[in-house]
């Protein structure tokens, strides 16, 4: 419980840093169907190539997380993350 409030002003933060590369701009993210290729294919992780990496696990749940979002918004992004480090 300390986590989530500690965190709670966190949901409602924008995206920032790398986020537009791999986030924002990144249409591989924009249909679920597309995680099979996050596992095959670096190029998926983002837009630019200088920042393609083979980080299939991370592109796999942002997907996830633009799914029931229906979009790019930030609170179910960050919401995901937080449930990655709750014990």
């Amino acid at each position: 419980m300390l986590v989530v409030w500690t965190c709670s002003n966190h949901f409602h933060k924008g995206f920032h840093f790398g986020d537009s590369h791999s986030v924002t701009r990144n249409p591989a993210i924009r249909d679920i169907r597309n995680i099979p290729g996050f596992f095959a294919e670096a190029r998926t992780f983002g837009v630019e190539a200088k920042g393609w990496t083979y980080r299939h696990v991370v592109s796999a749940s942002l997907a996830i997380d633009y799914w029931p979002g229906n979009g790019l918004h930030p609170e179910w992004f960050h919401a995901s993350t937080l449930l990655w480090f709750l014990p």
